[in-house]
């Protein structure tokens, strides 16, 4: 019998990890937005993009060793409804 409660719970921490990566990205990009609107200069915008996609690499990583134990839980569960 599949668990759904369990699968839901893995899905919630998927979806809250994930929102921990995309939350420091849009931070450095309203950051360097808000400098160049006080200063009036240009942003460097490849700096900008080289800054996110980092920090995007940086945050999937994150997510792959966050969510190593879960995944492997819920291909046992899926097993478990082939069976």
């Amino acid at each position: 019998m599949i668990n759904l409660g369990k699968i839901e719970k893995m899905i919630k921490k998927l979806e809250l990890i994930l929102a921990g990566v995309m939350l420091p990205t849009m931070i450095i990009f309203v950051v360097l937005e808000l400098n160049r609107l006080m200063t009036g200069t240009e942003t460097d915008y490849g700096y900008l993009a080289i800054t996110m996609i980092m920090t995007l690499l940086l945050g999937t990583l994150e997510v792959q060793f966050s969510m190593k134990e879960e995944i492997r839980e819920l291909k046992m569960e899926l097993k478990n409804i082939n069976k």
